[in-house]
Order: structure tokens, then sequence, then C-alpha cells
């Protein structure tokens, strides 16, 4: 389902991340930004999402420094995004550090368990991040959902998932840190902190607002140098 947006906000992302990039000295911060130029877009309309009803599962708090499940009651859930879907790999697209000189590296592989996000993370030339952005081809109604669930098997290093709006360069933050054994990992929909296009925290700044979500992104970032490998299985709200 992710895709295209609509051009103002896609031109918006870039020009986020190119601010972003010329800006980062130490790497810590991201520069969200595509490695390819922008390719002309059609302008959505708002879909709400429809609720389908699934089995419980074992929830794991979002919280960086506990990974252990907790049994949730089943809920009405929207599927963002389906890793066992053909060409699921081909929804994401890779932004890495490049954009302010940097030398990390990243892919996104399709496997019989969801997209497999791997590569590796230096510092050099003032990088340090790594990501995949999924943009949806409508912008997304997650009004009355409480969380967003990303299941997925790690290998103990930080991640962050981030969301957009359509409407804003605000971007929305939330770090998980996923074991290596697939699980279901919820994020509150409103624990996801406003950062500025610098990736600064944004100290009493709007809170997403979950009627207009446009986008998904996963970093690892923070000084995490090394090889990393995360595979995503699924993003639903529920």
């Amino acid at each position: 389902m992710p895709g295209i947006i609509r051009s103002s906000y896609r031109s918006l992302l870039v020009a986020s991340v190119v601010l972003l990039g010329a800006c980062s000295s130490d790497g810590a911060s991201p520069a969200a930004a595509t490695d390819t130029a922008p390719a002309e877009v059609t302008a959505p309309a708002t879909t709400p999402t429809a609720a389908v009803t699934v089995e419980s599962a074992p929830i794991v708090s979002a919280q960086v420094e506990s990974t252990a499940p907790t049994t949730v009651p089943s809920s009405p859930s929207s599927v963002l995004f389906d890793g066992g879907t053909t060409g699921a790999a081909e929804e994401w697209v890779i932004v890495n550090d490049g954009v302010m000189g940097g030398v990390s590296s990243s892919s996104v592989t399709d496997s019989a368990d969801g997209v497999v996000f791997a590569g590796s993370v230096s510092l050099d030339n003032n990088g340090g991040f790594a990501s995949i952005r999924n943009l949806f081809d409508d912008v997304v109604d997650l009004t009355g959902f409480s969380d967003l669930v990303v299941e997925a098997a790690g290998d103990g290093q930080t991640y962050v998932v981030e969301l957009r709006t359509d409407e804003s360069d605000v971007s929305y933050w939330q770090r998980f840190t996923p074991t290596s054994d697939t699980a279901p990992y919820a994020l509150p929909l409103d624990g996801f902190a406003p950062h500025s296009r610098f990736g600064e925290p944004i100290e009493g700044g709007p809170a997403l607002d979950p009627s207009r979500v446009g986008s998904v992104a996963v970093y690892i970032l923070d000084k995490q140098v090394g090889d990393f490998r995360l595979v995503i299985s699924r993003i639903t709200a529920r």
C-alpha cells in the first residue's frame, strides 16, 4: 500500500533532508532524504483504512529498556505494511547518510519472514545513519487506534520508527529494541515525539495528527556503528 504521496509532501521531505544533511556534524541525527530525484507524483485522496478482526497476540513494550512480552486482548486493526506480499521490499526507499557525505550502507530485500533491512553504519565523513522509508499511496487515517504495532526480529540494537503527516515537516519518533525472535512491538501513537528537520526533539511541539499519516520510516542511528539486520514482517495499527 505504500507508494506515492502528493507532490507537495514529497518535495517537503526532500527539502528537509537536504537541510538536515548540510547542518549535521556529529552523526547523531539523520537526514531524511531519498537517494534519487523524486518522481512526478499524483495527488492522493484521503481514505480511511478498513478495520478487520485479528487474533490476540503477545505485544512487546515499546520501551527500549523492556523486551518482555505482554498479552493483550484482540482488537480491530489496520494493516499499513505486510511483508508477506510479493515484492514487498519494493515498497521501501533506502535513505542513508550520503546526503552529508557519509558512507553508511544498507539494503532492503524480500525474505520468507518479511523484508530484511540490513547494512553497516559508519560515522566517517559526518555520517551515522541508515534508513528505509515507506510512502503511502493515500493519506492514512489512524483515528481511533492506540498503537502502531511493528512485528519484527532484530539484533539487539535500537531502531527508530518515524511517522510523518502529509501537511508538516515535523517528524515523530519512537524507539524500540527488537530481539532475535520475531514478535510484535506496540508503540503507543501518543508516544511518538515531535522532532525537527534536524532530528532534534521539539519541546512542546505539535502532537502527531493520526488522521493525516503519510509515511513510516525505520532508522538505525544513535552512533550504533557496524553491521545491523532487522526483519520487518508486518506493521499494523490497533
